[in-house]
């Protein structure tokens, strides 16, 4: 059902996911161009927490599994 209140709200899950992929990708295309992977256990660490975000915000908009 669609919800009035939520229109013009932010939704602080999204753009956590969003920066959080921004990020990821940059740290990423540094590790890759450098061929520098000191960085490699925070890659990780943010990698498993936009994981959980993404979970997160699944779960909040009310989807219990794939495809559905």
């Amino acid at each position: 059902m669609y919800d009035k209140r939520k229109e013009g709200r932010l939704n602080l899950l999204k753009v956590l996911k969003t920066s959080l992929a921004i990020i990821i990708m940059t740290d990423a295309i540094y590790m890759l161009r450098t061929d520098n992977f000191e960085f490699i256990s925070y890659y990780t660490l943010l990698l498993s927490v936009f994981i959980l975000v993404t979970g997160a915000d699944e779960c909040k908009e009310g989807r219990k599994g794939m495809g559905t």
